[in-house]
């Protein structure tokens, strides 16, 4: 394997020939695209009377789906996030299903959208294009396209930004050019500071990653925060082709922090925020003394963001580059996926 200090000399391009690096650089990029895609989209007006919603999503586009419900969390709706092929029973004509597929061919997310319009509730799509655009046209569901050259992982800015646009014109979410503009000018500050050409020394994610080197990361999150963890592990497992798992607080504190074997096995990486809860800072601060007394390798990773968008927004760009560059020090093919594709080809 690598050390730290291959980070700053070796060809990238080695071990990523796809150029998932520009991808990962064009972040802000995206978002900023993403939002202005979404600003001429809408939907019937009727939509703005339910409360009640399903995300349904798939890898990738999943998440998206799940970081936007732990963000609506304390409002006054409910929204349920579904990974599988169906509907939970209860979905109505006043449920709005959201389907979000980047390839818009992924055979869950089809399966429950038909089931959605079988159940007469209010669909939604928001897709690259495939078949779900056409069972949108074939059921009359608003759908918001947008277009994105890459492996879908890294269409997460699309399908976040976009649904954020969705719930905004829903009432639920409230914000101005002026917030945006400084959240994007953020992101691209950020990204100067953790990129290849930016030395191990200067760049918090590749000194992570370093340290990450023949471990299993175990991120450790709450809150609005909860499914970014989540990405984290999965992030790690596509990009890096690295075992990773995740917890949230407070019920990782009724169980996993019990665990203190293997101690050389493990990282733990826990997301703080300003915007936790007084109690979830309390857990947060014993369980990373109750790691350190049990001589497991542990941190906190922290940023001073203005919101909860933006912070959620950073720790995405944090943990994709994290990801990558411990990919570069596994040696491996950052794009390609062909335990994924191999499943695919068997179903």
């Amino acid at each position: 394997l690598f050390s730290k200090n291959d980070l700053n000399h070796i060809d990238f391009s080695k071990f990523d020939p796809e150029g998932v690096n520009a991808v990962i650089d064009s972040f802000a990029t995206n978002c900023k695209k993403a939002w202005n895609n979404s600003s001429g989209f809408s939907f019937p007006s009727y939509y703005a009377k339910s409360n009640r919603f399903i995300i349904i999503g798939m890898g990738g586009s999943g998440i998206a789906g799940d970081m936007v419900r732990d963000l609506l969390q304390e409002k006054n709706i409910f929204i349920q996030s579904v990974h599988d092929y169906h509907l939970p029973g209860w979905v109505d004509k006043d449920t709005i299903i959201i389907a979000c597929s980047h390839s818009g061919n992924t055979e869950e997310i089809l399966n429950a959208f038909c089931e959605g319009y079988n159940k007469s509730a209010k669909l939604l799509a928001i897709t690259q294009g495939g078949k779900l655009k056409s069972l949108s046209e074939k059921y009359g569901a608003p759908c918001l396209t947008y277009t994105f050259e890459g492996e879908p992982r890294f269409a997460f800015p699309y399908l976040f930004i976009s649904l954020l646009s969705v719930f905004q014109k829903l009432g639920y979410l409230d914000f101005n050019e002026k917030i945006l503009s400084k959240i994007f000018n953020s992101l691209e500050n950020l990204n100067d500071k953790v990129k290849p050409s930016v030395s191990t020394d200067k760049n918090i994610c590749k000194a992570l990653s370093d340290k990450l080197v023949g471990k299993v990361p175990y991120v450790l999150a709450a809150n609005h925060l909860s499914s970014v963890a989540r990405r984290f592990k999965t992030q790690f497992s596509e990009n890096s082709k690295n075992l990773a798992v995740y917890d949230v607080y407070p019920e990782l504190n009724h169980n996993m922090i019990e665990a203190s074997h293997p101690k050389n096995g493990f990282h733990v990486i826990s997301l703080d925020s300003n915007f936790y809860k007084p109690e979830i800072q309390k857990r947060q601060k014993i369980t990373m003394d109750v790691y350190n007394k049990n001589g497991i390798p542990s941190e906190i990773v922290s940023f001073h963001c203005d919101n909860i968008v933006e912070e959620i927004l950073f720790f995405v760009l944090f943990g994709d580059y994290v990801s990558y560059y411990l990919g570069i020090l596994n040696k491996v093919n950052i794009s390609k996926i062909k335990n994924i594709k191999y499943l695919k080809s068997q179903l």
